[in-house]
Parts: C-alpha cells; structure tokens; sequence
C-alpha cells in the first residue's frame, strides 16, 4: 500500500465570516504543486464548525470542481445534526469527493454502543466512502478499537480512520488489528511526527497540518518512505520534530499557519473563527524561527 500525506486544508475567511473561496483556491494549487496526495477541507485545520450547511456545500463542491480528480479530495462533513453530516456527504460525493471524513457526535458524550449506532447510521445512509476521524482531545471520545472492527466487518464503506491521538500504541494496535479484517482499510496519523511510527506499524500516511505550509517537504518525506530511503526518512523525522513547536505558539495551529503563508507572499486571508483571530507579530516571528531552525537540520 502507498504512503501518503494529505492536507488538511486551511480555510482562507473573509472578513465578515464567509469563506474566502479564492483565497483558499490559491492554497489548494499550493499544496498540489508541493507534491500532496490529497486534501481534506473543512477538518479541524479548516475550522468546520465555524460555518452553515450552505456555506460548506458551496465552498465543498467548488473545491472538487477545482481540484478536477488531480489529487484526492476527502471532504470534511460533520454536523452536530446528523441529517446534515448526511445530506453533505451524499451532495459533495456526488460532485466528486473522494470520500467523506465525519467526527462521532460530541458535546453529550458517547457509549461504544452509541458510537456503533452513530457510525452505522451514516455507513447505512451514505452512499460512497467513509473515513471516521478519531480526535479524542477535541471530542471527549476515543473510538474504541472494537467499535472500528465491529464497523468495517459490516460496513464496506467505511475504508479509512484518522487517529489523532498522542498514544501511538492506539493507532498501531487499530492498524494491526484491522488488517486482519480488512487489508484495504487505510489509518492515517493526525500528527505529523508520527508518520514513521504509522508507516512501520503498516498505516498509510498523514492527515497533519504541516503539509498546508511544507507541501514539498512532507511529498518528499512520503517518497522517502516509499522508496524505503531510511536515510532520508530519518532526516525529515528530526525535521517535522522541530517544527512541532510550532503547534504551541496558540490554540488555533490554523491562525499562525495562515499568517506563515501571508508573509511568504500567498494571496489568503489570515481571519480565523471566533475568538480565535488575534495573533502578535512576536508569534509569527516565533513560527519562522522554529522553521529556520527546522532548514538546518541535514541528517
């Protein structure tokens, strides 16, 4: 199976709260040039909550015209209204969408039995590709190993996870254990240093945030690990470990990675959800330390 990264897409705002749909188109083009073997708009990177139905379907379905099949589009469809997530997804997947990633419900709180019945009802209702997304930090919930199994035995639409969490071991037993059911079934990591950890464990890649600003760096670590170069593997490991400081310098990664991108020159604009949007020039000048330190690191 090959390795990959795809991005999960930060979302260009305008000033009065739209999405900006040109700004982010700029990115996308970005990150495609940069090498990426995919995108996921409207994650946690994309600041999903922060939007109506109507504004995502727009935004969605002009993503995929754009992309045009040149890489995957997995779109981002969760709801706390479940008819929503599901209306979304069968819309964005009849434009074109690769596959839907969709979050368990979260605020109340979840039982496995609950995640299983949640999960069932959009395998059952959704007419494509499912990849559930595991963010226990933001949720409340961690999807148990055996609700998955229990869901990808009976739901051949259900092809993928991505596990962000920081227990890799959770991520390497799921790969292990799902494989035995479902060779085809793809986990991805949600952070970006543990690529190595999920590729040796047998998983498929990344869905991690630093691809929206080093496309180029992230392809050429995914082409190192396909082509088994663990030279270069270990290089960009100590690399994208450097850089995971920059996930401290705020709560919202997506505002100072937006603002990275400005400096560099993108057209995009750097407004973030509510009250995420204020950010110091300190702050960015912190970021572009980290990645300077980042460059010289040579093996």
């Amino acid at each position: 199976m090959k390795y990959e990264i795809i991005t999960p897409l930060l979302t260009s705002i305008q000033d009065d709260g739209d999405i900006d749909i040109d700004g982010t188109l700029n990115l996308v083009e970005y990150v495609i040039d940069g090498g990426v073997d995919g995108i996921l708009p409207l994650g946690s990177a994309g600041e999903f909550t922060a939007f109506t139905f109507e504004q995502k379907r727009k935004f969605l379905t002009e993503i995929i015209k754009k992309v045009d099949k040149r890489i995957k589009v997995l779109a981002g469809t969760t709801s706390l209204v479940p008819q929503e997530t599901v209306d979304l997804s069968n819309e964005v997947l009849k434009c074109g969408a690769d596959g839907v990633v969709i979050l368990p419900q979260f605020y109340f709180g979840l039982s496995d039995d609950e995640a299983y019945e949640y999960f069932s009802y959009m395998a059952e209702n959704i007419d494509g590709d499912i990849y559930i997304y595991n963010y226990p930090a933001r949720t409340g919930y961690n999807i148990s190993i055996d609700v998955v199994l229990k869901l990808i035995e009976k739901y051949p639409n259900i092809v993928g996870l991505k596990d962000t969490i920081a227990e890799t071991g959770h991520t390497q037993e799921l790969i292990s254990k799902a494989r035995l059911i479902r060779d085809d079934f793809r986990v991805y990591s949600g952070f970006d240093n543990q690529f190595s950890a999920n590729i040796a464990a047998g998983g498929s890649g990344c869905i991690s945030g630093f691809s929206n600003i080093r496309p180029k760096l992230w392809a050429d670590w995914v082409k190192a690990a396909n082509d088994n170069n663990l030279d270069e593997i270990h290089k960009y490991q100590k690399i994208i470990n450097r850089m995971m400081d920059i996930y401290a310098i705020q709560t919202n990664f997506s505002n100072v990675c937006k603002n990275v991108l400005k400096r560099e020159g993108m057209k995009i604009n750097t407004k973030c959800m509510l009250p995420y949007d204020k950010i110091t020039e300190d702050e960015i000048d912190r970021a572009f330390e980290i990645l300077k330190d980042s460059e010289k690191i040579n093996g």
